[in-house]
């Protein structure tokens, strides 16, 4: 009403009671049309900063995932609850149903867990690491880098910014496997390596960008450098403090004679929480004197070895982001070669697994990463390794998600399931660092990631198959090594289906199916197939022994059915009508039946089961139309003539079919 009105009233002020009538109407109408428009949100900030080019997406933006225990952190969990989202962040949490007046999709996970996705500190994730450049003999006070107005030594890269070099790489399903949602990221080279950028694992850099500048990372790797100094850990620990005690001399120039844009940007990034890639835990303490001498508290990227001094590394007080890349076993089988194996290496085997409980049980604020582990299973495996050897399961999630947030400022983004938050969580069948338990989806910013099906595809069973008008019956097995099959004609006797039968060998991923039908008359047919939900129906698309390319479906038989058109199965065991119809469905029965249908696998059912798709038992059939009666099918195709030719071999022909009796 207040925008209304000032508008009224700006247009009369600008208007005066002595302006034309027709100024006076223009003026209404903007009072009036421009706050309509305001309320319908055309100057109100949209989910994206970029023109739409062609048809807006006007799909329902309100995801519900209900029916689940919800995890929303490690101290509170609902039963039967729900997760309402919007735009990717979360909109609305509560136990029961969730209510709306507007469109929503909603997504039944009963049965199922929901735990918030993982946050990792230590990342390089989408970020290009150094590239080295060639030396050029001068001496080590020149930068062979660049000639810009940086600091002199390029193993130093404070003015380095990860969000403005941020692109999604490759690694991100690695991540999403592993339960991770979001990632610190960071180009990890140099001794001062820049800032870190909090970014989730989506594939637009303008989504995934949560946070531009949540850390600043150091190291006592000179990482690309060609320059000769440093080349050392002595020099590399002299580099550093240089480093703070030059960026405190230059802090009290308003004016600096020399510009060091280097130096600047070392000291703009003063008021952000410091992380040091230390690797052991010598150098978690040698790096925590530099930081104590400047009055900075750093948190370490450890070795998984803080177990040898935990109590020194405990003193520190410093939070540790410890790695769970466990050793593998020590292979002492060949007794020359287990000499060179060190008593050091064989207790390290033995403890590493234990290192995140003792460092949880002293106190130590912590968070885990992945670096280290290339794959994201093997990740959630190790961590319930850690489990099994002492870590307490809500510690190895507040080490995975609430921690690590705290530990950059980020607690209202990430780390738990909480209206405002990311729409980052975990979909798995159990408690998640449990053994045997599956992640099914990893939901990152609202866009559900399948890792594992919801529910799992049992094929197993007879279907009915026609293969060119050739009616078929396809048998799938369960195996110890995968499903296995065969085929044989329809019609074809029970005791004989042995000797006749033929090879099919068949391969599933997830819904997605390969069949390759051996006939040793004709070749194989290689087809290629979803399975629907419910396994009931399998079709796609597949190439002929010739070359030619075709469609193809199958339809699951009903229990007790031999399959095909053979006349043995009576009544209703396949799903036809029951026997013994009343004589006066007698002429309804005598009527063309018509079906139509827009898929291969509808087609196939009707063809091969005629009788019963028209609901005509096979006795009735012979009263009604004596011993020359005989079906005729009728079939008509239409496709769409002009379709564009890039377009064709995605547009499936519509069939009309029509049972006649003569």
């Amino acid at each position: 009403m207040d925008v209304h009105m000032r508008a009224y009233a700006g247009s009369r002020y600008l208007a005066g009671p002595d302006s034309p009538p027709a100024m006076n109407r223009i003026f209404f109408l903007v009072s009036v049309v421009l706050p309509s428009f305001w309320g319908m949100g055309i100057f109100a900030q949209s989910g994206s900063t970029f023109p739409v080019n062609g048809t807006p997406d006007v799909r329902a933006e309100l995801h519900v995932y209900e029916g689940a225990t919800l995890h929303l952190n490690s101290d509170e969990t609902l039963i039967d609850g729900y997760i309402a989202v919007r735009r990717g962040r979360i909109e609305a949490v509560g136990s029961g149903t969730f209510t709306t007046s507007e469109p929503a999709v909603r997504h039944d996970l009963s049965g199922k867990e929901i735990y918030p996705s993982f946050v990792d500190l230590y990342s390089g994730w989408g970020v290009k690491k150094g590239e080295r450049a060639g030396w050029d003999g001068k001496p080590h006070y020149e930068r062979e880098d660049t000639e810009t107005a940086m600091g002199w030594n390029s193993a130093l890269h404070p003015e380095f910014d990860a969000a403005g070099a941020f692109v999604p790489g490759k690694k991100a399903d690695a991540y999403r496997s592993g339960g991770f949602g979001a990632v610190v990221a960071h180009r990890e080279d140099g001794i001062v390596r820049g800032t870190a950028a909090l970014v989730a694992l989506s594939d637009d850099a303008h989504d995934a960008v949560l946070e531009p500048r949540v850390a600043a990372w150091h190291s006592f790797s000179k990482g690309s450098s060609q320059q000769s100094y440093p080349s050392s850990l002595m020099g590399s620990i002299a580099l550093l403090r240089q480093t703070f005690c030059d960026a405190e001399w230059y802090a009290q120039f308003d004016a600096p004679e020399e510009r060091n844009l280097s130096l600047e940007a070392f000291n703009a990034a003063s008021d952000l929480p410091h992380f040091f890639a230390a690797g052991n835990w010598q150098d978690v303490l040698r790096s925590d004197k530099v930081g104590d001498e400047f009055g900075v508290q750093y948190a370490f990227l450890g070795g998984g070895d803080s177990y040898r001094r935990l109590d020194e590394v405990a003193a520190s007080g410093g939070a540790m982001i410890v790695p769970v890349d466990f050793p593998s076993a020590i292979d002492v089988s060949d007794p020359y070669l287990a000499r060179l194996v060190s008593l050091s290496e064989m207790k390290h085997w033995e403890w590493a697994p234990e290192n995140p409980g003792r460092v949880s049980a002293a106190g130590i604020p912590m968070a885990l990463t992945m670096n280290g582990v290339d794959k994201g299973p093997e990740f959630l495996s190790n961590v319930r390794k850690a489990v099994a050897k002492g870590l307490p399961a809500e510690k190895a999630l507040d080490a995975l998600t609430r921690v690590p947030a705290e530990m950059i400022g980020a607690s209202d983004r990430v780390g738990q399931i909480a209206v405002g938050r990311e729409a980052n969580f975990l979909v798995c069948d159990g408690p998640l660092f449990e053994d045997g338990t599956t992640l099914h989806w990893n939901v990152v910013q609202g866009k559900p990631h399948e890792l594992e099906p919801l529910e799992k595809v049992a094929i197993a069973g007879r279907y009915s198959l026609n293969l060119e008008g050739r009616d078929l019956v396809l048998e799938i097995k369960d195996g110890e090594k995968g499903p296995r099959g065969r085929w044989w004609m329809a019609g074809t006797a029970e005791e004989e289906i042995d000797s006749l039968a033929g090879k099919a060998k068949v391969s599933i991923d997830g819904r997605d199916m390969v069949l390759r039908l051996i006939d040793e008359e004709q070749g194989t047919y290689r087809l290629v197939g979803n399975v629907y939900e419910g396994s009931r129906i399998i079709d796609g698309r597949g190439e002929r022994p010739d070359g030619a390319w075709m469609e193809w479906a199958a339809l699951r038989q009903e229990a007790g059915g031999k399959g095909g058109p053979s006349g043995e199965d009576k009544g209703e065991d396949a799903g036809g009508e029951p026997d013994g119809e009343s004589d006066g469905d007698a002429a309804a029965e005598e009527s063309t039946v018509e079906r139509r249908c827009s898929t291969p696998s509808v087609h196939m059912a009707v063809r091969n089961c005629p009788t019963r798709a028209a609901g005509i038992s096979s006795e009735r059939l012979s009263g009604l139309a004596g011993p020359r009666a005989r079906l005729r099918m009728e079939r008509s195709s239409s496709t769409r003539a002009a379709s564009p030719p890039w377009a064709r071999r995605w547009t499936r022909p519509r069939y009309s079919e029509r049972w006649c009796l003569n």
